[in-house]
């Protein structure tokens, strides 16, 4: 039977260790076809830009509501002070145009979003300006989209990042990072006696904090796989890895993953059903991962050429994990080594998981795209562009 043998060789440039990989292809026109039918009978997405939303200033983060109706997006800084940031809410249902149906505005720094499994909750990771008091999660509900209510505030750690809802909705888990790794964020001296970084775990009925689980590092996100029974938690510190949580005893595992594998990580997705875990790369690659271990299965470059350079953003998964979208924009410029600086800081690409290959033509989407995320239907794909402050709408269903 004819194989394909991935062959990942680690080099040194510039005194960091940067990823690239050879692959070795043994194997006949024959064997080509199956891949290729299998490839024509999933269909290859559309790809087509069919909706660019205005929302706030310097868009970031986006979920979707789990009916795929309706889409959040934290506007990092939506006034001119700088200090008052949003989160815009999109009729994704009664489509086109794509409304704004609402706007919650907010005093703090918007950061990360998270919804409970049943859409109806959602949670708002917060920072003050000039770090003026302690960081929070307002929890809203939002049962109504069109009329978002704040039901309450949780206080959390000084350096709060990302945030997970479990499975069951009944924890909600917030991860607070180290001031030594935590970008864009000012910090006093006296911050660094601050301790490593941890997660705060709160009872979603009664909004109590039960647990704090302590990380080390810079914990900035956290996913639950099998089924809430896990957590997997993405650790900025040194050259990145991946941590485990076992939930019921909140505990961290001993062992990591894909340590040494990413550099500086940009941000992770997993899909539906919690089998492949993908981590972006600050800048080119992308390592596919065993979700419950960490283990590496593959590393690609995220781009079309070896000369090039592009800073990469938080990617996105099809539901049925076949392809990963991953944003050029997180560091605002792409540069090749033939001819300089490139205009490619405003696409995205389309990478079949299982090759590693980029698909059709990279998607032109507004400028500094740095997230994506795509609706649990599969059917739509949505990309923050922090620059334009838009959010491009993308029909990714099938040909």
């Amino acid at each position: 039977m004819a194989s394909i043998i991935n062959i990942v060789n680690r080099y040194r440039i510039g005194g960091r260790h940067c990823p690239f990989l050879l692959t070795l292809v043994c194997v006949g026109i024959a064997s080509l076809g199956p891949l290729l039918r299998a490839e024509a009978q999933t269909g290859v997405p559309k790809n087509q830009v069919i909706a660019t939303v205005s929302v706030g200033e310097f868009p970031d983060c986006v979920v979707v509501s789990p009916d795929s109706k309706t889409v959040y997006v934290a506007n990092n800084g939506s006034n001119s002070d700088g200090y008052n940031s949003s989160v815009s809410v999109i009729d994704a249902f009664d489509n086109p145009p794509y409304n704004v149906e609402a706007t919650i505005w907010i005093s703090n720094y918007a950061l990360y979003l998270a919804l409970s499994p049943d859409g109806k909750t959602l949670y708002v990771s917060e920072y003050p300006p000039s770090n003026s008091g302690p960081d929070v999660v307002e929890v809203y509900d939002v049962t109504n989209p069109t009329s978002p209510r704040l039901t309450t505030t949780l206080t959390v750690g000084n350096f709060v990042e990302g945030l997970a809802v479990s499975p069951n909705g009944k924890q909600l888990y917030v991860t607070n990072g180290s001031p030594v790794y935590v970008i864009g964020r000012g910090y006093a001296s006296s911050d660094l006696a601050v301790p490593a970084g941890s997660i705060y775990v709160f009872d979603t009925a009664t909004n109590t904090q039960t647990n704090n689980i302590l990380c080390n590092g810079s914990p900035f996100q956290v996913l639950f796989i099998e089924n809430g029974k896990k957590a997997d938690v993405l650790n900025l510190a040194g050259t990145g890895f991946i941590q485990f949580i076992q939930t019921a005893k909140g505990t961290v595992s001993n062992k990591t993953g894909a340590g040494g594998h990413i550099f500086r990580p940009s941000g992770m997705v997993d899909d539906a059903l919690g089998t492949t875990l993908c981590v972006a790369d600050s800048a080119n690659y992308v390592a596919v991962c065993n979700p419950t271990d960490g283990t590496v299965s593959s590393i690609y470059p995220a781009v079309s050429s070896v000369f090039d350079l592009a800073f990469l953003g938080q990617p996105a998964l099809t539901p049925n994990a076949q392809y990963l979208y991953v944003p050029y924009g997180r560091g605002s410029i792409a540069f090749n080594a033939k001819v300089g600086m490139i205009p490619s800081n405003n696409q995205v690409a389309m990478i079949n998981v299982v090759t590693g290959q980029i698909i059709g033509s990279l998607i032109s989407v507004g400028n500094d795209p740095v997230w994506a995320q795509a609706s649990p239907d599969g059917k739509t794909l949505y990309v923050a562009n922090n620059s334009d402050g838009t959010v491009s709408v993308i029909d990714i269903t099938p040909n």
